[in-house]
């Protein structure tokens, strides 16, 4: 009986083991997600971007990871992988010599791609406090938003994720149309507007605490 019950419970692993496997969204990009989430808490309370506000950055995902600190070393709030797969990453140069930034660098073997979010849910631009000698609008002392998206629809994944300052994730299947990648958060409650794909957008169950 104890025999049969073992092979019972194999065969019970198996299959669960097989159902994930078979569905590609559940291997998704929500440590990452968080990551980003917990580097823009840090970032805020830091200042690494020295313009003497206490505000998040807003510019792009690589830098997170490839402003220097005063020892020259980067700050790497987010892993490499995260930086490297970034869709719009900043030029080094974009900022004057006041902020120091590593080298870009690209990965190639990315499957989600990672992008600042342009608007907040009123299409006002995220992009609000002047960064470096160049002033160049980068940050905001309340707000950010990211978007994450398969790098080949229906490959890996199909599911389009967004973050923003409340340490909430949300996703939806946005579709194949590049065109329409979400760069403005969608509504104060994004769980009662619908995305490109005609689907609502769904909450994951766990946030970060943003404070």
């Amino acid at each position: 009986m104890f025999i049969v019950n073992i092979k019972a419970f194999k065969f019970f692993c198996i299959l669960i083991i097989a159902s994930v496997l078979s569905c590609k969204d559940n291997v998704g990009p929500m440590p990452e997600m968080w990551s980003l989430l917990n580097a823009e808490r840090i970032f805020r309370q830091e200042d690494f971007d020295l313009n003497g506000i206490n505000d998040y950055w807003t510019y792009d995902v690589s830098f997170l990871f490839r402003i220097l600190n005063p020892e020259n070393e980067e700050i790497a709030l987010i892993e490499i992988q995260t930086a490297n797969a970034d869709a719009k990453p900043a030029r080094s140069d974009e900022f004057g010599n006041e902020l120091k930034i590593s080298a870009e660098r690209k990965n190639v073997d990315r499957k989600f791609i990672y992008q600042a979010m342009l608007f907040d849910e009123s299409g006002v631009a995220y992009n609000q406090n002047p960064v470096g000698v160049n002033r160049v609008r980068a940050a905001n002392s309340c707000k950010f938003a990211f978007v994450a998206y398969p790098c080949k629809y229906g490959e890996f994944a199909k599911r389009t994720y967004i973050a923003n300052e409340t340490g909430k994730v949300y996703y939806t299947d946005c579709g194949s149309d590049t065109r329409k990648i979400v760069l403005q958060w969608p509504g104060p409650d994004p769980t009662r507007v619908k995305g490109p794909g005609g689907e609502y957008w769904r909450q994951v169950g766990t946030e970060i605490k943003m404070r």
